[in-house]
């Protein structure tokens, strides 16, 4: 499968390498340009206990890489899905198109996302 990760942070850099390391090819995507050419490079950016091994070994195998192009990100997930059935990846397509405009035109209440680093948050509590 093909994942994009949006966010190299820790939440972000753990899942993607998490989904690389069980076989998944993974673009993790962040605006932070020294990051992401730290990260390419192979220089893990966080510290979390045993990622670092997993971090190499997805790199040298070519299943983790990294971009600041979010529509990179969002092509290397839709074209592995062309590759099967260019009908499902036209939807991909144009439900990315719509995410990334909307991001742009400051409307975030479209992206969810799922965090447990902010204490409350992760039991349920605001």
């Amino acid at each position: 499968m093909r994942i994009s990760v949006v966010g190299t942070g820790y939440v972000g850099l753990v899942t993607g390498t998490c989904f690389a390391e069980t076989g998944n090819t993974v673009v993790c995507v962040d605006i932070d340009e020294e990051k992401v050419a730290n990260l390419s490079a192979g220089k893990i950016t966080i510290y979390e206990p045993g990622l670092e091994l997993l971090f190499d070994r997805n790199i040298e195998q070519g299943r983790l890489t990294f971009t600041t192009d979010l529509r990179e990100g969002i092509k290397a997930v839709a074209g592995g899905l062309a590759a099967r059935r260019r009908e499902s990846a036209g939807r991909v397509a144009r439900a990315c198109t719509c995410v990334v405009a909307r991001i742009r035109a400051g409307r975030h209440g479209l992206v969810g996302a799922a965090r447990s680093t902010r204490r409350g948050l992760a039991a349920g509590r605001a």
